[in-house]
């Protein structure tokens, strides 16, 4: 299988995550053209280059703008794909689909696995519940739900619970 080619002197690595890819290859003749119709279509939509994603894709909730970060995914590892919808003269804007469920496992010494979850545009979509912003917010400011899967870390963690009957 070929690697796929990468528009980056330092391509993604798996050991080292976090920092790659980094520093793009403008040696690169497609790379130039890229950037400057990314440039063209910015200017058009009189949106300034230094701009934050979040200042022009975003969900609102509860009257709050909450930014949403990711963009397209693509065959070279983007974790947070978000596919928006662009707001008129403007590049982005309200997220379409894409990432609406994010997990992260991994397993220490002990018996349960240590697990942490994000629901992008929060739990609900009724305006009146109280979870329609909850981990909205919680997602743009890249921050995880802790997920309890030992009955006694569940236990201790239990807000409520409902007990149905089956009709006979």
């Amino acid at each position: 299988m070929n690697k796929p080619e990468s528009w980056w002197v330092r391509p993604f690595d798996p050991a080292d995550p976090l920092n790659t890819p980094n520093t793009l290859d403008t040696t690169r003749p497609g790379v130039a053209v890229a950037l400057g119709n990314a440039i063209a279509e910015m200017t058009a939509a009189k949106v300034p280059l230094d701009v934050t994603i979040g200042d022009v894709q975003h969900i609102e909730r509860g009257g709050r703008r909450i930014a949403i970060h990711g963009g397209p995914g693509d065959p070279h590892g983007q974790f947070n794909a978000i596919e928006s919808v662009p707001a008129p003269g403007q590049p982005l804007g309200v997220p379409a689909g894409g990432s609406s469920y994010l997990q992260v496992v991994t397993w220490t010494d002990g018996p349960c696995p240590d697990a942490a979850t994000i629901l992008s545009y929060s739990q609900s979509a009724n305006p009146r519940s109280p979870y329609f912003a909850d981990q909205g917010p919680l997602f743009s400011r890249k921050q995880w739900v802790t997920e309890r899967f030992c009955r006694g870390d569940v236990l201790r963690h239990t807000l409520s619970t409902t007990v149905l009957r089956a009709l006979r």
